[in-house]
């Protein structure tokens, strides 16, 4: 015997059911005439589209003018579809209501736009960076060589070229990254960067003769920027708190497993940095030569015999070849 509740809840859905396909229907009747315009519209647009696009590209041989070509028609065919079907059915929805719908669409479909052009006023007006600065914003380095609407032009530097020196390739950076990520400026009032040379040399070098030969070679080449330097910190202390103490060049002294580690910090060129990097490491290289005690220090290995030495290496299958007691008969 049946549930009696089952069937009733059964009977209620089919009645549910059955007025849902009814309302579907009664509506297409009612708006039989703009879904036959629908219906026609999008397929005389595709029809319509790639007759014109072979007639078009017919006698273009390069492929990407070609694609490009037909890419255009579908996009006018798309764009004249699109008008056809919103006038059609215009007058079957509430104005107001459609209007504030497509507006809440647009604006979570166009966010990034919106930031992008915000980012843009940023820049015009408060000027984080301008043309012809070197910038990096987030992971992208480059110099700045236009500012459009949405985008920002650089010349890429770095990557996976050595130091700060162009790949050659142009970076489009949505201007919403002054606001999403920290953007670093290179030469903005002050085009110069501070620069750090290591130079390790062995313990048994006279390490205090080589930081002096540091001192006096990196003191050589930063002597004639000395002056625009201290010109350019104090214009730039009119607008910002700037407290640099020491802008002479300096060495600092550390010890490392391997030998002294000199460290020479002096301010170079923002695109200059590797040129001078360059320079100065010549410079050392014929300075040390002539000094006798002085070495760089390269990793090396010192292998020492001695009781339980020679069992473990000879275990390993490494014969103790400094053992002149091995037999050999």
């Amino acid at each position: 015997m049946s549930d009696p509740l089952a069937t009733v809840t059964a009977l209620l859905a089919q009645n549910e059911s059955a007025s849902t396909l009814t309302a579907i229907w009664d509506w297409a009747i009612r708006n039989k005439l703009p879904l036959i315009v629908t219906g026609v519209t999008v397929l005389a647009a595709f029809v319509v589209s790639t007759m014109v696009a072979r007639w078009v590209t017919r006698g273009v041989a390069d492929e990407v003018r070609r694609h490009k070509a037909r890419r255009t028609i579908a996009y006018m065919a798309q764009l004249v579809a699109l008008v056809t079907v919103v006038v059609t059915w215009a007058g079957k929805f509430n104005l107001p209501l459609l209007i504030g719908l497509v507006s809440v669409g647009l604006a979570l479909a166009l966010q990034n736009v919106i930031l992008c052009l915000a980012g843009w006023v940023k820049i015009i007006f408060r000027r984080p960076f301008d043309i012809g600065d070197r910038i990096q914003a987030g992971k992208h380095i480059g110099d700045v060589i236009d500012i459009g609407l949405l985008h920002t032009y650089i010349l890429e530097v770095g990557n996976w070229v050595d130091a700060d020196q162009s790949t050659g390739r142009v970076a489009y950076i949505p201007n919403s990254v002054v606001f999403t990520q920290t953007v670093f400026n290179y030469t903005q009032g002050f085009p110069y960067i501070w620069h750090e040379l290591p130079i390790l040399v062995t313990f048994e070098s006279d390490w205090r003769r080589a930081k002096m030969i540091l001192e006096d070679l990196v003191a050589r080449q930063s002597s004639d920027m000395a002056d625009k330097v201290r010109t350019l910190i104090q214009r730039m202390k009119r607008n910002y708190p700037i407290r640099y103490a020491h802008l002479h060049p300096i060495v600092y002294t550390s010890v490392r497993d391997s030998g002294v580690l000199l460290t020479v910090r002096y301010l170079a060129e923002a695109r200059e940095r590797r040129q001078s990097e360059a320079d100065l490491c010549e410079e050392i290289l014929d300075a040390f030569a002539k000094e006798p005690t002085v070495n760089f220090a390269y990793p090396t290995y010192r292998m020492t015999g001695g009781a339980g030495i020679a069992e473990p290496m000879t275990r390993m299958g490494i014969e103790n070849v400094g053992d002149d007691r091995r037999d050999d008969r």
